[in-house]
């Protein structure tokens, strides 16, 4: 008879590693208020990043005035570009507005987007976004 047991596994026990959670700061206080909603999205890998409409977004939970918290699943394997994203509720068809995004955060000229890889075993993905539309980085 042979036994064998392992003791060191590389996978989390708890964690299926199906979602990303983490907290948004917003860098200023000029929120849209109505016709959408400000979301956490994930962007399929791809050159130019941003450039199409996201693969699934969740809205984000306010916890306070500048702090909002997010939850995100996806099943399978995959990677993200991870970003604050406007959702207009009056035009579905339209792209959302990217108002912040991991590696870069508000910063309108950077290059260095951090790809998310599902199954993920990490949390919290923390950056800042841009409240005000206006901002908008994509």
């Amino acid at each position: 008879m042979l036994l064998l047991q392992a003791c060191n596994t590389s996978t989390p026990t708890g964690n299926q590693g199906n979602f990303i959670t983490g907290y948004i700061t917003f860098v200023d206080s000029n929120f849209t208020q109505g016709g959408g909603r400000y979301t956490i999205a994930l962007y399929n890998f791809e050159f130019p990043p941003f450039a199409s409409k996201p693969a699934k977004t969740e809205y984000l939970r306010m916890e306070k005035k500048d702090l909002a918290s997010y939850k995100i699943y996806w099943d399978g394997d995959r990677r993200f570009y991870i970003a604050v994203a406007w959702v207009s509720s009056e035009d579905t068809a339209r792209k959302p507005l990217v108002l912040g995004t991991l590696g870069c955060d508000t910063n309108h000229h950077c290059g260095k987007h951090v790809l998310i890889y599902f199954p993920n075993y990490g949390s919290n993905y923390n950056f800042m976004s841009w409240a005000d539309t206006a901002q908008k980085l994509f």
